[in-house]
């Protein structure tokens, strides 16, 4: 059975916006349209403000690993993948993290152009976490 169960992350730069609470809430409302549209329950709603983006996530991963491993957690949805990271070595390690920890990112907002270079990152991260162990193949709904 797939496991539906989600978290969402969301992130702002308080000093790129006048109203950083605004924009978290913004974020996380169409993040949860988009459970709604894939059937998908949101067990919790992870929040950064005023964490730059090339950090971001990096400071938060691990606790979310953490609780979706000890909640039974195999899905992480994102409003657009700059939430995540900015640069190719962030973004390599928080996928690669991902697939070791069997978690899924689903990005709400991609476009084209970003879906295929999320596709090459993703394909780079999963080969190099399954020439490191035999865990199942990551996959990324973009």
């Amino acid at each position: 059975m797939k496991n539906t169960r989600c978290v969402i992350y969301t992130r702002v730069a308080s000093a790129m916006n006048d109203n950083p609470r605004e924009a978290i809430v913004n974020q996380i409302a169409i993040c949860k349209d988009f459970t709604k549209k894939h059937n998908l329950e949101v067990v919790n709603i992870f929040e950064d403000i005023a964490v730059s983006g090339n950090r971001g996530i990096l400071d938060k991963l691990d606790e979310i690993i953490e609780y979706c491993k000890s909640n039974n957690i195999s899905n992480l949805i994102v409003k657009d993948f700059t939430r995540l990271c900015r640069n190719m070595v962030s973004c390599n390690l928080i996928l690669e993290k991902m697939a070791e920890n069997d978690i899924n990112l689903q990005v709400v907002d991609m476009d084209n152009s970003n879906s295929m270079s999320l596709a090459i990152l993703t394909l780079q991260a999963q080969q190099r976490v399954e020439k490191r162990s035999k865990r199942r193949p990551m996959h990324v709904n973009v």
